[in-house]
C-alpha cells in the first residue's frame, strides 16, 4: 500500500548549500556574494531533447479568418529522447540540403482542408458548424465593441475639449487681463 503524497516543501536556507542540485536548479546561500549568486542562477543547461506530436482538435480561437478553428489537444505521442547536439547537427545538415531559403513557408490551410481534416478525425459536422457560428458571433461582438469604443473615444475628446474651453472662460472672468499702464507723455 502506498502512502499519500506529501506536499513539497522549500528547503531551508541552510539546506541550499548542498551540491546535489541538477543543472536546472541552482541555489545560493544568504552569505554568498550577490554577483556570484546571480551568475550561478542565470546558467541553465540542456543535454537532451524529446519531440511530442500533439493531436489536432476542433478549436475555439476566434482569430481564424473563416471556417472552423484548429487547435492541439491534450493527447500526444512522445518521440525518442535524443542528444541535443546531435539533433542540432542533424537540423543543420537538413537546412544545408534545402536549395531555397532556410525558412519554410507557412502553410495556410483552406476552410475546406480544415473541415476535411476534422471530419476524418471523427468530428461531427454539427459541431464544426457550431464552432464556425461561434467564431462569427465573437467576431461580430468584437466589431461592435470597437465601434462603441470609437464613439466613446470621440465623445470623451469632445467632453475634454468642452471642459478646457469652460475652464478658460471661467478663468478669464476671475482674472481679467491686466490693464496696460498709462504712459506718461511729455509735452
Amino acid at each position: 500500500m502506498t502512502s499519500p503524497a506529501q506536499p513539497l516543501k522549500a528547503p531551508a536556507i541552510e539546506d541550499l548549500t548542498s551540491t546535489d542540485f541538477t543543472a536546472s536548479t541552482v541555489a545560493s546561500t544568504a552569505s554568498t556574494n550577490f554577483n556570484d549568486s546571480m551568475e550561478r542562477l542565470t546558467r541553465v543547461g540542456f543535454s537532451s531533447i524529446q519531440i511530442r506530436s500533439f493531436d489536432r482538435i476542433l478549436g475555439d480561437n476566434p482569430d481564424v479568418r473563416s471556417g472552423p478553428p484548429l487547435s492541439i489537444g491534450w493527447e500526444y505521442e512522445e518521440g525518442d529522447v535524443m542528444d541535443l547536439n546531435a539533433y542540432e547537427l542533424g537540423k543543420r545538415y537538413k537546412d544545408d540540403d534545402k536549395v531555397s531559403s532556410k525558412e519554410e513557408p507557412v502553410t495556410v490551410l483552406t476552410v475546406g482542408t480544415r473541415r476535411d481534416m476534422l471530419t476524418k478525425m471523427g468530428v461531427r459536422l454539427d459541431d464544426i458548424i457550431e464552432a464556425e457560428n461561434e467564431v462569427y458571433r465573437i467576431k461580430k461582438n468584437r466589431q461592435e465593441t470597437m465601434k462603441q469604443s470609437k464613439v466613446f473615444e470621440r465623445t470623451e475628446e469632445m467632453l475634454q475639449s468642452a471642459k478646457r474651453k469652460l475652464k478658460r472662460t471661467l478663468f478669464a472672468r476671475k482674472n481679467p487681463k491686466p490693464q496696460p499702464l498709462a504712459h506718461a507723455t511729455t509735452a
